[in-house]
């Protein structure tokens, strides 16, 4: 099963590096993500799994704080759940991550056809073209009530389909063969992604000790922070729309991977990230990750300056 999930994932690095985007190095190590793709503005951060069920509400809490804070977009690519294959065409969504099998993410970046139908409770969902619902029936003199009784619909389902909701794939049809339109917007399946709710101090209650003391003076400078849990990286920090990524540990030597994990997510989202260490030693940055000490959080009094001072030690 772990050769499935690479070659799956293989795939899908060779086709998103196909349609342009810049991606992170195929050693990255961490169990939230497998990899990060930056194409211009678009920014997305991937998970790969072979059965989607496997998505667990942690790793979806990691992926929608790191899309919400680096201002991305969240997906899985999956090949089948327990009920059977994932089928082409159709998005998915598990703990407000959109999923697609490969096929589908391919004909979106590859050949430009974007899916148009979302699996959810009760059925297979479309997004229906308000606008053009309503002009049709205004243009054509018809009623809520006609449309509803050629859809089996209410009145006000009619209504919300014309303000743009979504509606059951044979709802949908029958408007369109009873109006000789199509009624089906075509869906963007990033749109479906959860942003993640402000965090709190409560949420890196785990912290003990250095770890512990570097997140609260963090908080206490203005930084607003968030805590994954299982993405090799203990805190991301915003303040005034900059992005600090960083991981907390006591020496260098154990902190290698860490840095060039950070270093990879510094070059494809254009982020600032840091290394917070109890005992730096001489160095100022580890793998291409600058190094702050405790020394110099304790002398820098704002954010402003302790983001200058990891710019200057990139």
């Amino acid at each position: 099963m772990a050769g499935d999930r690479a070659a799956l994932l293989q795939k899908v690095r060779t086709m998103l590096a196909q349609a342009g985007f810049f991606l992170t190095e195929p050693d990255l190590r961490t169990v939230a993500f497998d990899l990060v793709a930056r194409r211009d503005r678009e920014l997305r951060i991937v998970k790969v799994l072979t059965n989607i069920d496997a998505l667990s509400a942690t790793v979806a809490r990691d992926l929608r704080i790191l899309s919400t804070y680096l201002n991305g977009r969240p997906m899985v690519v999956g090949e089948r759940s327990a009920a059977g294959p994932l089928e082409e065409g159709v998005v998915y969504l598990r703990h407000g991550i959109p999923i697609v099998e490969y096929s589908t993410l391919s004909d979106l970046y590859l050949k430009g056809v974007p899916p148009f139908i979302f699996a959810a409770p009760g059925g297979p969902y479309v997004q229906m073209n308000g606008e053009r619902l309503r002009h049709l029936r205004y243009e054509r003199g018809l009623s809520l009530g006609q449309l509803a009784d050629a859809a089996g619909v209410s009145r006000k389902a009619i209504q919300l389909y014309e303000q743009g909701k979504n509606a059951m794939v044979d709802v949908a049809e029958k408007l369109e063969e009873y109006l000789g339109q199509p009624m089906i917007a075509p869906l963007d399946p990033f749109s479906l992604a959860q942003a993640e709710k402000g965090r709190t101090r409560e949420d890196g209650h785990h912290f003990r000790g250095f770890q512990r003391q570097v997140v609260d003076q963090l908080e206490d400078l203005g930084f607003t922070m968030a805590y994954p849990k299982k993405a090799n990286i203990e805190a991301i920090s915003n303040s005034n729309g900059s992005i600090l990524i960083s991981g907390i540990g006591a020496t260098a030597p154990e902190m290698q991977e860490r840095g060039r994990l950070l270093h990879q997510l510094q070059r494809v989202t254009e982020k600032d990230t840091v290394l917070f260490l109890q005992r730096p030693g001489e160095k100022q940055n580890i793998s291409g990750t600058p190094v702050l000490s405790r020394e110099d959080l304790d002398r820098l009094a704002d954010p402003k300056a302790i983001l200058e001072l990891v710019k200057e030690r990139k």
